[in-house]
């Protein structure tokens, strides 16, 4: 979550829609570790796995 927000930002001063933006953000990046996949997309699949 440090990427985004500026070093000198209290993370406890963050806003809950503030937050969640991030996460989202982070959530939506794809990532080289996980086969240019998003992590959404892992976590979504591993949960439709176990469903199964």
């Amino acid at each position: 979550m440090r990427r985004w927000p500026p070093r000198d930002i209290d993370p406890t001063t963050i806003s809950g829609p503030q937050l969640k933006a991030i996460c989202d953000r982070l959530n939506a990046s794809p990532r080289k570790c996980l086969g240019w996949r998003t992590p959404a997309e892992v976590f979504r699949e591993k949960v439709l796995d176990r469903r199964a």
